[in-house]
């Protein structure tokens, strides 16, 4: 039975077996990679992938971020792989990103190196058996940047009952020029909020308007949908809030749950001057949020940042260097705060 056993182990390829001149069997267990097996993360697929800005000057202080989304969000870690064309201008990009759980984006940080001519690199986010690829163009010291291309992102009216279709509004600082603005749009919970996969501001214009469709979710509850607009060098955000059911806009001593954090993850490391993407989960009735970022991981006052925003995301580039940590909370459209989320720290240098 035993000689069964190790032929069997054998034959799949998993254990190696050796006979000992005494005659005694071992087993050397070096082709075996379990732990790896087990751990393996499932792949997602990308349906969106964008640099921003996708303009920059190489060696910088500030550096460009890409934004990949997938189509719905599920309760595990899921894997993307990540390569360039040129890694000698990206020569410190990681090989891979995580979708977390319950989202529906990941972020992929982009550093790229001095250059002494313009130059563009292809970065390319797979999974699933699906490419996606962004254009990033790095200029050498002393190019001027150019201008941003998008100035806001409305949604009117911001809180519907499902099924409801609201009006988006993308503006931008200028009219659009000949052949018009093409701007990419996503909707961070397409189940509840969809929008077009990209919208044009026509030529001479300076705004374009299009539907919101909803769609109702989970019998007497509210979602809020982050909804985000880029193109080239910009990226503008929005919201809408859909009600289902009977559910109403939560009243005083409403519960909250703490918001699930997405990135930066805990330990990540930036260099000083960096846009830093803080993103978090939607928490459902939450009308705002407030990020707290601190030098101590108890949060005693006067905070580094302490910042209110209507959508779960918040940007800067103007944190110190230094180790910091960071949280978020919930708010209620009267005011009534929820938990903190778990506390995540990270460092700038």
């Amino acid at each position: 039975m035993i000689q069964k056993f190790k032929l069997a182990l054998l034959a799949a390829g998993i254990f190696g077996v050796a006979c000992s001149p005494d005659g005694a069997t071992s087993i050397d267990a070096r082709s075996l990679n379990v732990a790896s097996q087990l751990s393996t993360t499932p792949e997602a697929v990308p349906i969106w992938f964008t640099i921003t800005p996708s303009t920059v000057v190489g060696g910088d202080a500030g550096t460009p971020n890409g934004t990949v989304a997938v189509d719905s969000a599920v309760p595990f870690d899921r894997a993307l792989q990540v390569s360039s064309n040129n890694p000698t201008v990206l020569p410190f990009l990681s090989t891979g990103t995580v979708v977390p759980a319950f989202s529906t984006r990941a972020n992929v940080q982009l550093i790229p190196a001095t250059v002494s001519a313009p130059t563009v690199v292809t970065v390319f986010v797979s999974g699933g058996g699906v490419t996606l690829s962004a254009d990033l163009t790095v200029n050498p010291p002393g190019t001027p940047l150019p201008p941003p291309t998008l100035s806001s992102f409305t949604v009117a009216p911001n809180t519907v009952n499902a099924g409801v279709t609201a009006t988006g509004t993308i503006t931008a600082p200028t009219a659009a020029p000949a052949g018009g603005l093409v701007v990419s749009v996503f909707s961070r919970i397409p189940g509840s909020a969809q929008v077009p996969t990209t919208v044009t501001i026509p030529q001479g214009a300076a705004s374009v308007s299009f539907p919101v469709t909803t769609t109702a979710g989970f019998p007497n509850s509210t979602t809020s949908v982050l909804l985000t607009a880029t193109n080239a060098n910009t990226l503008v955000s929005s919201s809408i809030t859909v009600v289902t059911g009977s559910a109403t806009t939560p009243s005083p001593g409403a519960s909250l749950i703490a918001p699930a954090l997405v990135s930066p993850g805990n330990d990540q490391r930036f260099t000083r001057g960096t846009t830093i993407n803080f993103d978090w989960g939607d928490v459902s009735g939450g009308a705002s949020y407030t990020i707290q970022i601190d030098d101590s991981d108890t949060f005693p006052s006067p905070w580094i940042t302490n910042q209110t925003v209507t959508v779960s995301q918040f940007s800067t580039a103007s944190l110190p260097a230094t180790r910091m940590w960071w949280r978020v909370r919930a708010n209620s459209a009267t005011g009534v705060a929820g938990p903190w989320s778990a506390v995540r720290r990270f460092e700038v240098k």
